[in-house]
């Protein structure tokens, strides 16, 4: 088996600027997950979308957060997003 191909590391600060590099106070980072190797050959090509809700950030600030960045991100990183607040969940990982 091999590792799984991570890639399109996105940080979103609090000023719901997109930061490609990891600033010194991010809130939400999401990124790309592929199967590698192995697991490509038997099941075909899987992507996953990880997002991630920074332990250091309040959850009641983020959908403030969301609507600067509303119209920004893929859809199902905003709903995902939106249901992660409601639910008070830090992480989460869609597949595609």
């Amino acid at each position: 088996m091999t590792a799984d191909d991570i890639y399109g590391h996105t940080y979103i600060d609090s000023n719901g600027a997109l930061h490609k590099e990891e600033p010194e106070h991010w809130a939400i980072h999401y990124c790309y997950i592929e199967n590698e190797g192995w697991g490509f050959m038997r099941r075909g090509p899987e992507r996953r979308t990880n997002i991630t809700i920074n332990p250091a950030a309040k959850i009641k600030d983020i959908p403030a957060i969301l609507e600067r960045v509303k119209g920004r991100l893929e859809e199902k990183i905003y709903k995902a997003l939106e249901k992660m607040v409601d639910t008070n969940k830090r992480s989460s990982t869609i597949s595609d």
